[in-house]
């Protein structure tokens, strides 16, 4: 079985260690893409639900060849 995670928001702060605004623990996005591989995961399609997400997206999706990103913008979060 081919396992693929499609819908990872890859600027979330929690991978930067951040919960509710306060920092709890180092980032640890690079491990996580790393737990993810050990338990099966070959891909991942990041999601976006604004213009710097996406852009922040497409930077991630350069560094990793088994991430790939979405670009658009969430309704709720125009203007």
């Amino acid at each position: 079985i081919k396992l693929i995670d499609t819908c990872v928001n890859l600027q979330d702060t929690m991978f930067q260690g951040v919960y509710n605004g306060k920092q709890k623990h180092e980032p640890d996005f690079d491990h996580m893409i790393q737990r993810a591989a050990e338990h099966g995961i070959e891909k991942i399609i990041g999601v976006s639900g604004s213009l710097t997400d996406s852009e922040g997206s497409i930077s991630v999706a350069k560094k990793f060849p088994n991430i790939f990103a979405t670009v658009g913008v969430h309704p709720t979060r125009c203007g």
